[in-house]
């Protein structure tokens, strides 16, 4: 299932976690306000299965959001934010190292059994 992705920057994000739901895409929202930015970016086709991260203007950033997650989640976490992220390995976050404000590196490890 493919849509067309709008452009949310800028609009209160009450209104668009409205329309998202409407529209049953998965979505992920950092504060409170108006989009400062999200992930895909606007204007542009997007599968359905994946997820939009929002970020609003209302948020305080706290890096422990990014244990436990997996690499799309991260990824997305990372782009939104607008982080300049190095990851390495597979499965979960089990490892944070902060560079700078901006910069992190993230370690994942795969963790539970592995499927056959």
């Amino acid at each position: 299932n493919v849509i067309r992705l709008n452009n949310y920057e800028g609009k209160k994000i009450e209104d668009v976690k409205k329309e998202l739901t409407k529209n049953k895409v998965k979505f992920k929202i950092l504060g409170t306000g108006d989009v400062v930015s999200q992930y895909p970016i606007g204007n542009q086709t997007f599968s359905k299965d994946e997820t939009v991260f929002l970020r609003g203007s209302n948020y305080k950033f706290d890096k422990n959001i990014f244990m436990g997650q997996n690499y799309n989640f991260t990824t997305g976490i990372c782009k939104v934010m607008k982080f300049d992220c190095k990851i390495s390995g597979f499965g979960k976050v089990s490892e944070i190292i902060k560079k700078s404000d901006v910069s992190y590196e993230l370690k994942l490890t795969l963790s539970g059994k592995k499927e056959e």
